[in-house]
Order: C-alpha cells, then structure tokens, then sequence
C-alpha cells in the first residue's frame, strides 16, 4: 500500500501525501489495523491525512453489522393505557391440562402492570384482547390509546385491525426480526418462562401445569417492581398489596373436606400442593 502511494507521488516523501481517509482504506494492506490508530499517531510514516466524513459504499456492503441493541429510551408514558406492548408466546412444548400452549402477555408501559391470557390457538388473541379492554375499562373507567405489537399474522388480521380502528386504538408495529423494539414485553417473556422453569423444577410439579406457574408469576412480578407498584397504581383506594400470605410453590397443603361429603370416620382434608393464586 505504501508503495504505491509513493509511485503515485514520485516527487514527494509519503510522510508528505496528504490523503483522504478514503483512499487510504482503499489502499491500505493490513485490514486489522484501524484508521484510528494511524490518526492517533501511533505509527509513524504514513501520509497526512484530510479527514473527510464520508462513508466508504464498498465498506459498508462488504462490513456492516447489524446493531443488536437499541439505545434506551427515556420517553415512558406519563399515565396507565397510555401503550401497551402485546406478544404471543409459545407454542410450548407441553398443553396444559385445558389443552393451552400460548399464552397472550400485555403489558402497560406506565406501571409495567402485565396481564397474561392462555390460548389453545393464536386465533383467540383477538378475543382475549377484547375481553381484556372491556375489563381494564371496567376497573380504572379509561381506554386503551396505543397498542404495540409485532408483525404476527394475528395483529395483522384485517378483523384484529378493524377492531382496533373502532374502538379508537392507535396500532404500532415492530420492525420484523426486530425484538429489541418491544424489549419491554419481551423481557417480561423472557422473566415468566424462567420463573415457569424454576417453580416446575422447585416443586416437582408436572409440565402440564405451566400456566399455573405462569400466572403465579405474573402475579409476584407485578407486586415486586422497583420502579412503580403496578398494582397500587391501577387500584381506585389507596390500599396496597401484602406479600405476608406467599408460599413457596408446590408446597404442601391441604384442602379441607366439607361436612357434607363426609361421615365422622373420613379424613377432614387432603394434600395437595399449592399451585399459584387466583388473581395477577
């Protein structure tokens, strides 16, 4: 590379050239070593260079990367409903008892409340999702403004749009193979299905009751944040959620057996074990 450059200006030494950034990649040799390096003046010998900020066509196509993270973004919404992030996980390896293997996960970027919906077929998104409007309206008497989701042929179904659009719902959707720009339900995916993992495995409980697990932790998530309490921000009073009654999941219970089943000689209970609580 230097030779050449010294046979191009013959009348001068190559500490003398002064070049552009660009012809010199062009004309270097050694691919390892950084342009940088030689501006920095670590070496010594090289051509002056103008440094021009241009972006080298060839380079580009025949080195660029794919940035694999997003720069964090500090525009959080300022109240609840404001967006909600929506994902489908799954299938799962394993149906459930009811015969389940997806599980719809919506999440509020505000309070990072999360709420999770089991599905036999992803086609029942459109109606979990409709009966989870019709229930967060309920509770807090607001309306959803923004639902995010992905590219999956669910969200794109000309009925799931259309609902969307009656009812006011603004529709954003991520770029394909893209899931850093729905990092918020993605870790929250991500956080369930360890949880899921460790409870099956802490309690010997059968696969089979994955959505129990699930639910269970949806349920300790949402009264564990650090940032907000999701809970206590949804809720109309001002009472906020006691962790005193949690167990260790698959720990023995039992479950009483009523009068009316039962003659003076049979056990008042059975054991079982405790498989989550019934609300998130």
């Amino acid at each position: 590379a230097l030779k050449a450059l010294s046979e191009f200006y013959s009348t001068q030494t190559i500490a003398d050239v002064i070049v552009t950034l660009d012809q010199w990649e062009n004309s270097r040799m050694p691919d390892n070593m950084s342009v940088a390096s030689f501006i920095q003046g670590s070496l010594y010998g090289l051509p002056k260079f103008a440094v021009k900020p241009t972006v080298c066509q060839h380079c580009a196509m025949g080195k660029q990367t794919r940035e694999t993270t997003l720069r964090k973004s500090n525009s959080r919404c300022t109240q609840i409903l404001e967006l909600i992030h929506a994902d489908i996980c799954g299938p799962l390896p394993v149906p459930s008892i009811a015969g389940n293997k997806y599980f719809l996960l919506l999440v509020d970027n505000f309070s990072r409340k999360i709420w999770i919906y089991f599905l036999k077929y992803k086609s029942q998104a459109h109606e979990k999702f409709s009966d989870f409007k019709n229930m967060i309206k309920k509770q807090t008497g607001q309306q959803i403004k923004t639902l995010r989701t992905d590219r999956g042929g669910v969200f794109l179904s000309t009925a799931f749009s259309a609902f969307t659009t009656a009812h006011g719902i603004d529709g954003q959707l991520t770029q394909d193979h893209t899931p850093h720009q729905k990092r918020v339900v993605e870790r929250r995916n991500r956080s369930i299905l360890d949880k899921v993992r460790t409870m099956l495995i802490l309690g010997h409980i059968p696969a089979s009751l994955w959505p129990k697990a699930a639910k269970t932790s949806v349920y300790i998530l949402n009264r564990t944040l650090k940032l907000t309490n999701p809970v206590f921000l949804l809720r109309k009073d001002s009472r906020r959620p006691t962790l005193s009654h949690l167990k260790f999941f698959g720990s023995l219970s039992h479950v009483h057996i009523g009068s009316h089943t039962r003659n003076k000689l049979d056990s008042r209970s059975i054991p079982g074990s405790l498989v989550g609580y019934d609300d998130c």
